[in-house]
């Protein structure tokens, strides 16, 4: 009779034991850190562009809206060769140092490059993928040597 309460409680331990130990083995869900520079993957990130296309150069010029006015923009391309091309838009956004005002800022930015006229097009956002809004415009759409800027003339 007194055997029982000692095997009762050894077999409790076992069981807790036991649960602790496969427990462990389970993986544990992981929080994602917010690095401070841009929310979290989850969000749609929307960038506008035009395209100008004469022939096989291409160039496409547009904006993006970043969190602060001390964010950073580069962007550089990935073309895979394959028909047609692959082409990726990557886009990098960095935090300077120091104290910054919280106000959504536009960053414009512009890339030309050579690639097959019927290429796919897509963008990442610091690795994530993004989206990407083309406006097309005719190849003889006049640009204002001044500025750089382009004058949208719709198809």
């Amino acid at each position: 009779m007194k055997t029982l309460p000692i095997v009762a409680s050894l077999l409790v331990i076992v069981v807790i034991t036991i649960g602790v130990y496969v427990g462990g083995l389970l993986p544990s869900p992981t929080i994602p850190q917010d690095d401070g520079i841009l929310p979290s993957h989850d969000t749609s990130w929307i960038i506008s562009a035009t395209k100008i296309s004469a022939g096989d150069m291409h160039t496409y010029q547009g904006v993006i809206a970043l969190p602060t006015p001390c964010h950073n923009l580069s962007i550089d391309t990935t073309i895979a060769e394959s028909y047609p091309e692959q082409i990726t838009l990557n886009f990098y956004v960095t935090l300077s140092d120091g104290i910054c005002a919280q106000v959504i800022t536009e960053r414009e930015f512009k890339i030309e490059f050579n690639a097959h006229p019927d290429h796919i097009l897509r963008a990442t956002l610091n690795g994530a993928p993004a989206d990407i809004q083309i406006v097309p415009i005719r190849a003889d759409a006049k640009e204002d040597t001044n500025t750089g800027d382009i004058e949208l003339a719709p198809l």
